[in-house]
């Protein structure tokens, strides 16, 4: 939660719901490239939106425009700043964008679709896509990314479906009464 308890607690402050952006600092987050890929982005100094404004947006302009000059002004003027930056955006694609980000030395990312994220070499180096054995064949899976070291690494074999029904509610409390007619009534 970071800082919101402490603004929650000391200023009666409930924050906004943004999405992907960012409480205090704007533009920040995904904005749409004409390719139809999103690319994150933050600018969250002075020299940042300086920087932004002459070589990533090429619109040095607001950096003299008083609703966009500093930090607070930038986050009072949220909507129309964030919505001419999403025109902007869909004047290029992401590798444009994420090349002018690039070049201007500030922080950027690829937001990925799942097809991208399943075929990431970050995912596949740790080993993340396991198949495991399942009564209907093997199936893909995803690891868990935490590796504690009494943990097993991977899973032997998935249950059929509904193969522990009957101990799940046996362990519930239910009786074998109740769980035949659970069955009879086509509940379980």
């Amino acid at each position: 939660l970071g800082y919101f308890p402490h603004h929650y607690w000391h200023r009666g402050e409930e924050p906004a719901r943004l999405g992907m952006r960012h409480q205090y600092i704007t533009p920040y987050g995904p904005f749409l490239a004409s390719d139809r890929k999103y690319v994150g982005v933050a600018v969250a100094s002075a020299s940042d939106w300086e920087i932004f404004c002459h070589q990533v947006i090429k619109r040095p302009d607001l950096l003299d425009d008083a609703k966009f000059k500093t930090a607070e002004a930038r986050r009072t003027n949220r909507k129309e700043l964030e919505s001419l930056i999403e025109r902007l955006f869909l004047e290029h694609d992401s590798a444009e964008w994420k090349r002018r980000l690039e070049q201007a030395r500030l922080p950027y990312g690829s937001v990925n679709n799942v097809a991208e994220v399943l075929a990431h070499p970050q995912l596949l180096a740790r080993g993340m896509i396991q198949e495991i054995d399942s009564p209907v064949g093997p199936v893909p899976v995803l690891a868990s990314p935490l590796r504690l070291s009494d943990s097993p690494q991977r899973l032997d074999s998935l249950p059929a479906l509904g193969e522990d029904t009957e101990s799940v509610l046996r362990g519930l409390g239910y009786s074998d009464g109740e769980i035949a007619a659970l069955h009879r009534d086509g509940v379980i």
